[in-house]
C-alpha cells in the first residue's frame, strides 16, 4: 500500500497549484440558482474542465432552471462489436455514454454528486474570496458548500488513471439548484434516474471538520396554512366576527405539539401574517411551517395528523386550508449505507487517513434522491471547514488532498465493496 500512497502524494503535489487556482476561480464565478447567466457561466466552465477526462453533457431540467451537468469517465455506455463506445446512431466515440446506466454489464459504476449553486448572489464572491496557504484555508462563499467538493471530484477522477483503475467507470452529477430545493425542475428525478444501477455513490457536500461523513439526513417539507374567518368591527359588532388570527394560533399550537424530537420529527412555524388594522377583527391569516422527518412513513403520518387538526375548527365559522410546498425526502440509513461506511473506513485505514465515523444531520441534501434510486450513498464526502452559508465560510486545504485520495482509492478498489440496496 505504501507505493500507491506515495504515488498519489507525488501526483497531488504536482497538480496542487492548478487545483487551488481552479478552486479560487470557481468561487469567483459564484451565484444563486435564480441567476440564470451566472449559472450558465459556472456550468460552462465546469463542462470545459471535466471534458479533459470525461464525456460531458448539460441536461435541461425545466423552463428557466439551471442545467444538470453529467460527466462520464470510462466506458459507461454501450459497446459495438469491436468493443468501441458508440452513440445512439452507432457512431464511434471513445468515451460516449448512454443517458442511463446500462444493465447486464460487468463494469462497476460509481456516482459522484454535488451542486454548483450557492446561497450568495452574484457579485458577492470576489470581494471575499481569499486563498491563505499559510493558514491552510480557502475563504469565501461556496468554498465549503460546495465548490471544494467539486474540485475533489474533478481531481479524484484524474487520479484514477495513475491508479490504473480497471473495470470501473464514474458518473459525476452536478446540480445547479440544490440550495433552492429544485423548485419547478426535474433535477431530483434526473439525479435518481442517472444514478440508478450504480454500485455506490458519494455526495460531496460539506464535510465535517474532523473528516467524518453523513449516513442519514432528515427530509424536509414546507407546509402552508390559510385560515378564513369573518371580518367585523371589534367595538360595534364583536360577536359577529370570527378572528382568523386566534384560530391560526390555536392550530399552530396543536400542530407544533406533533413534534417528536426523539424520532427526528419536528414542526417549526416560521412565518405568520394576518390582519389589516388593529381595529378590525381579521378574516384571514396565513402561516408557513418547516417540517422535518427521518422517514417517509413518519412524514405521511404527520400529513394525516395535520389534515385532521385542520378539519376541525376551534372557532365556529372559521376554516383552515393546508397546502404542502417543496418536499425533499429523507436520506435514510440502509444496510447498504452502513456497508459503504465500513468500506470507506477500511480505505481510510489503508491510506493512513483519519477514519471517518458516520453521523446524522438535520439539513437535507440530494443524497436522498440517489438513495431512493436504490444506490448506497455517503454524504458530506466533500472538503472540511466551518461556517457554510455565512460570510465567515472557509475550507481546509489539507482536506482537499485527503478527500481526493480517499475518493480515488475507494473507486479504484470498488471490486472489494459488496453492499447493495433495493429500490
Amino acid at each position: 500500500m505504501e507505493a500507491p500512497k506515495k504515488e498519489m502524494d507525488r501526483w497531488i503535489a504536482a497538480h496542487w497549484s492548478q487545483m487551488l487556482a481552479r478552486w479560487k476561480e470557481l468561487l469567483c464565478l459564484g451565484g444563486t440558482a435564480n441567476e440564470a447567466q451566472a449559472m450558465e457561466r459556472v456550468a460552462g466552465q465546469l463542462q470545459q474542465w471535466f471534458a479533459e477526462e470525461c464525456r460531458c453533457q448539460l441536461l435541461e431540467t425545466g423552463p428557466k432552471c439551471p442545467k444538470l451537468l453529467v460527466a462520464d469517465w470510462g466506458p459507461w455506455g454501450r459497446q459495438d462489436d469491436q468493443g468501441n463506445q458508440s452513440d445512439r446512431n452507432g457512431a464511434a466515440c471513445p468515451n460516449r455514454q448512454e443517458n442511463r446506466i446500462g444493465e447486464g454489464n460487468a463494469l462497476r459504476r460509481v456516482v459522484l454528486s454535488g451542486h454548483y449553486d450557492t446561497v450568495f448572489a452574484c457579485g458577492q464572491e470576489q470581494q471575499r474570496v481569499r486563498l491563505d496557504e499559510e493558514a491552510g484555508c480557502m475563504e469565501g462563499p461556496g468554498a465549503l458548500d460546495m465548490k471544494g467538493g467539486i474540485i475533489a471530484a474533478m481531481y479524484a477522477v484524474k487520479l484514477l488513471s495513475l491508479l490504473r483503475a480497471e473495470g470501473v467507470c464514474v458518473r459525476i452529477l452536478l446540480a445547479g439548484d440544490e440550495e433552492t430545493g429544485h423548485p419547478g425542475s426535474r433535477t431530483a428525478e434526473l439525479l435518481a434516474e442517472y444514478s440508478r444501477g450504480a454500485l455506490f455513490a458519494f455526495n460531496l457536500e460539506t464535510g465535517f471538520l474532523n473528516a467524518d461523513v453523513c449516513i442519514g439526513r432528515k427530509g424536509t417539507a414546507e407546509c402552508y396554512l390559510n385560515v378564513k374567518g369573518v371580518q367585523s368591527h371589534p367595538g360595534n359588532d364583536f360577536a359577529r366576527g370570527r378572528n382568523a388570527i386566534l384560530e391560526m394560533c390555536s392550530k399552530l399550537e396543536e400542530i407544533s405539539a406533533l413534534t417528536q424530537v426523539e424520532k427526528g420529527l419536528t414542526v417549526s412555524p416560521g412565518r405568520i401574517q394576518g390582519g389589516s388594522a388593529v381595529n378590525i377583527i381579521p378574516d384571514a391569516c396565513s402561516a408557513a411551517l418547516d417540517l422535518r422527518f427521518s422517514s417517509m412513513a413518519d412524514f405521511e403520518q404527520l400529513q394525516r395528523n395535520i389534515h385532521s387538526i385542520c378539519a376541525v375548527p376551534g372557532i365556529e365559522g372559521t376554516s383552515v386550508q393546508m397546502q404542502l410546498g417543496e418536499l425533499l425526502p429523507p436520506f435514510e440509513t440502509t444496510d447498504g449505507v452502513r456497508e459503504l461506511l465500513r468500506f470507506v473506513q477500511e480505505m481510510a485505514r489503508e491510506l493512513q487517513l483519519s477514519v471517518p465515523q458516520g453521523h446524522y444531520r438535520g439539513g437535507a441534501s440530494d443524497a436522498a434522491h440517489i438513495g431512493n434510486a436504490g444506490v448506497p450513498v455517503l454524504c458530506s464526502m466533500g472538503v472540511s471547514g466551518e461556517y457554510s452559508h455565512s460570510e465567515q465560510e472557509y475550507a481546509l486545504l489539507s482536506s482537499l488532498k485527503d478527500r481526493i485520495k480517499l475518493i480515488a482509492w475507494a473507486i479504484a478498489q470498488s471490486a472489494r465493496f459488496g453492499g447493495t440496496d433495493e429500490v
